[in-house]
């Protein structure tokens, strides 16, 4: 998270805010946070094939108004 802020430049936090956000476990949520970014959603099984299944769960999950008109 910290290696991608620092790509992105100062305005990451709002470059990101565009995109849905799923991190693999709770430290790396907590370092998304610190770097002011949204998490949407959270791997329950911290590997890579949990990663897969949080964030294709994020996908198929229905999506408030505001955050189609992005």
């Amino acid at each position: 998270v910290r290696n991608l802020c620092a790509l992105l430049g100062p305005d990451a936090a709002e470059a990101i805010a565009r995109s849905t956000v799923v991190t693999i476990g709770p430290i790396t949520s907590h370092a998304a946070r610190d770097m002011c970014v949204r998490v949407d959603a959270e791997a329950n099984d911290h590997t890579v094939p949990g990663l897969v299944q949080a964030v294709l769960s994020q996908a198929a999950a229905p999506q408030p108004a505001e955050a189609m008109r992005r």
